[in-house]
């Protein structure tokens, strides 16, 4: 890995990379009306919300995430900001044993009464943010597989990902939108008229390599399209979808989102469908020398 002092970044050639991270992780959560990405999981049915986006999208995100890692039975896994287990369970069911780690007490509740109801058993849960865990005294050894799923909410980057990469023994996989996530489109438009200010979008892939690359790290990466139909059964199921994602509960700010998603919904068969776009990307690299 390359010396701040004495690499690129020192003599002026590129920008600081990790320090744009940083202030496009705090304009993000401060245009968001949040301290960070953290408590922004703050209730049982913020969780379930989420664990429902992937069932809309027929749980294609997790299926291509599982195809790229390619884990083998002996096996064992650390996946960072696990969430609900949307994908750490799967991961248990194929890996010899899976260290979740997952900040959010919402989230770990929600992940430990999934893994029960599953029978899944093979895993430790660290609760703990990230950037507060101590290698050798929350983790145990090292892991053939370190993963972070599009939950890359912490201000230090550069950090972060130096932490990760001392802790794996194998293939380090970094999953994270390319590309606009689906609703950004709605919130860059809607968001000021509905919170009277800016919203500013999350980072993106490519401030993730910009930053590895300055820490003389060159990740394989390949990127993949998303394309799904939401399909919702009526206008108030509809509403009620993106009022979550735009943060609104008021009926004034729910006839905005109305009039917004009626320009954009197709109507056909007693269903209203949104059709979203995305672009994935998955970043990776050999820890193992």
């Amino acid at each position: 890995m390359a010396d701040s002092e004495g690499g690129y970044e020192a003599q002026g050639i590129y920008p600081d990379y990790n320090g744009i991270w940083r202030n496009a992780v705090r304009l993000n959560n401060s245009s968001k009306g949040t301290a960070d990405c953290v408590s922004h999981w703050e209730d049982r049915e913020s969780v379930y919300r989420f664990i429902k986006s992937d069932e809309i999208q027929d749980n294609e995100r997790i299926m291509w995430i599982m195809e790229c890692l390619d884990i083998k039975p002996d096996d064992r896994v650390l996946d960072i900001g696990a969430g609900p287990g949307t994908v750490s369970l799967e991961i248990a069911k194929v890996c010899s044993h899976l260290t979740a780690v997952e900040p959010s007490g919402v989230m770990a509740e929600v992940f430990e009464e999934r893994a029960a109801a599953q029978g899944i058993s093979n895993y430790d849960l660290v609760r703990k943010r990230w950037e507060d865990i101590v290698p050798g005294e929350d983790l145990e050894g090292k892991y053939d597989l370190v993963i972070s799923s599009f939950s890359l909410g912490m201000e230090d980057l550069k950090d972060s990902l130096v932490k990760m990469s001392s802790v794996c023994c194998g293939s380090l996989h970094i999953f994270n939108h390319a590309g606009p996530l689906p609703w950004e489109h709605m919130r860059c438009a809607l968001w000021k008229r509905l919170h009277g200010k800016e919203y500013v979008p999350v980072p993106k892939a490519d401030l993730i390599m910009s930053v590895l690359y300055q820490l003389e790290i060159y990740p394989d990466l390949t990127c993949r399209k998303f394309v799904s139909d939401n399909y919702f059964g009526g206008l108030d199921e509809l509403i009620s979808f993106y009022a979550n994602k735009l943060k609104i509960t008021d009926d004034s700010g729910r006839k905005m989102i109305a009039g917004y998603l009626k320009d954009i919904a197709e109507y056909k068969d007693g269903r209203y469908i949104i059709k979203e776009t995305g672009i994935k990307a998955h970043l990776s690299w050999d820890c193992s020398g």
